[in-house]
C-alpha cells in the first residue's frame, strides 16, 4: 500500500504539521517476478513492481528484473509504471556495488522503454541512513520518485523477525529511536516516530520527490486504521 505525497512538510518545529506522506489516495501495485508469465497478469492494471526475489538460480526466461524491463514485454502488455527495489541498508546476499549498479541500470532501462517508474525501498527503523541513501541516489542523477518502505503497526516479535530476515538494523539505539521495546517482544509498535523524523529531515532540494510505501506486516486493516488515526493526530 502506498500513499502519495503532495506537499512538503513544515520544518518550523518538532511537531509535523503537514502530513505530506499521508496525502493522496492509495496506489496499489501488483508484484511481478522474472519467472511469471505476463499473460497471467491483467493487462488493464498498469502498475507493476519488478522483483527478482533472489532465487538461487534464475527461473523462467528472464535472468533478473532488469532483463524483464529490457525485454519490451511490459509495454506490450500495457504496463505503464514499474517499481524497482532500493536498499538503503544494503542486502544480506548482494554486494553494495552490485546494488548501485542495478539501480542505475534499471533506471536507465525504464527511460529507454518509455516507462514511468519509482524506487520502492526496503523497510527500516532508522531515518538517517534512508535520507543519506536518497541523497546518493540523486547524486547519481536518478530522478525517479522514491517510496520509502515503512513497516505498518505490528507485533515487536514479528517486526524483529522480518528485520533479521532482510538485514535491517535493529541495534538498541535504533530500536529506541523507533519505539521498539526489545524487552517486550509481545508488544506492538507503529511508525509514528519514524514518520515524524522523516518529515523533519526531508528536504525537497536534496531528496527530490519522496513518498512512503507501507509494508502491512500487521495486516492491511491495522495499517489503514493506524494511518487514519495518525492523520487526525497530525492535523489536530
Amino acid at each position: 500500500m502506498t500513499r502519495s505525497s503532495r506537499r512538503s512538510p513544515s520544518r518550523s518545529g518538532s511537531r509535523c504539521r503537514s502530513p505530506w506522506w499521508l496525502r493522496g489516495g492509495v496506489e496499489p501495485a501488483a508484484a511481478i517476478r522474472p519467472s511469471d508469465r505476463l499473460a497471467d497478469h491483467n493487462p488493464t492494471r498498469h502498475r507493476r513492481q519488478a522483483l527478482g526475489v533472489d532465487p538461487a538460480r534464475p527461473e523462467g526466461p528472464y535472468e533478473d528484473s532488469l532483463s524483464l524491463i529490457e525485454s519490451g514485454l511490459l509495454n506490450e502488455f500495457g504496463v505503464r509504471h514499474v517499481g524497482i527495489s532500493g536498499y538503503p541498508e544494503g542486502h544480506p546476499a548482494i554486494a553494495e556495488d552490485v546494488l548501485w549498479s542495478a539501480l542505475r541500470d534499471k533506471s536507465a532501462a525504464l527511460a529507454a522503454q518509455g516507462l514511468d517508474g519509482s524506487v520502492i525501498t526496503q523497510f527500516g527503523f532508522d531515518v538517517d541512513p534512508v535520507l543519506a541513501w536518497i541523497e546518493r541516489v540523486r547524486g547519481m542523477d536518478i530522478a525517479l520518485p522514491v517510496r520509502i518502505g515503512v513497516p505498518g503497526p505490528a507485533g515487536v516479535r514479528r517486526l524483529m523477525s522480518y528485520a533479521a530476515r532482510f538485514g535491517v538494523g535493529t541495534s538498541a539505539t535504533i530500536a529506541k529511536k523507533y519505539g521498539l521495546s526489545l524487552t517486550n517482544l509481545m508488544g506492538t509498535a507503529g511508525p509514528d516516530r519514524f514518520l515524524r523524523a522523516l518529515a523533519e529531515g526531508y528536504d525537497p532540494a536534496r531528496h527530490g520527490e519522496v513518498k512512503v510505501h507501507f509494508y502491512t506486516f500487521g495486516g492491511l486493516r491495522a495499517s489503514t486504521e493506524w494511518a487514519a488515526r495518525f492523520r487526525k493526530e497530525i492535523e489536530a
